[in-house]
């Protein structure tokens, strides 16, 4: 069995020595993970703990790698909506300000017909109290 570890870490020493720098940290940290792995079962403790702390602190940042990727990718995506919410907003504001001067028009036009209605409601309403005092009062002087 000593003879297999062996092999292993010659292969994993091997891929950790002479393979380019990874463009993942999520690779370097598998290949740190089996590294303490096979140290540790060779009975190397302190080489095993080494590639344990590498692992751990590769895995973090991979972490953050990915962690900053989908917060690039959920920026974007947010970014978006919130243009398009905007565009929206904006299109409902000019369209309300467009149909504004439209409806104060409207509501100036009709203040005006009420008020001409109210005063040739009134003008009527005072020539026919005009018409009956004289009546009244002729009336009164015939009697």
């Amino acid at each position: 069995m000593l003879d297999r570890a062996d092999e292993a870490l010659a292969r994993v020493e091997l891929e950790l020595g002479l393979a380019p720098e990874p463009n993942s940290l999520e690779v370097s940290a598998r290949r740190c993970a089996e590294a303490a792995i096979t140290y540790e079962g060779r009975g190397d403790f302190v080489q095993a703990l080494e590639f344990d702390r590498k692992r751990a602190a590769n895995d973090g940042e991979a972490n953050d790698e990915c962690v900053a990727q989908r917060d690039a990718g959920l920026n974007v995506r947010y970014g978006s909506e919130r243009r398009d919410h905007e565009i929206g907003l904006l299109r409902r504001e000019l369209a309300l300000h467009e149909a504004e001067p439209g409806g104060r028009r409207l509501l100036t036009y009709l203040i005006g017909v009420i008020l001409v209605v109210f005063a040739l409601g009134g003008g009527v309403f005072v020539v026919c109290q005009r018409g009956r005092l004289p009546d009244k009062t002729s009336r009164a002087r015939r009697r």
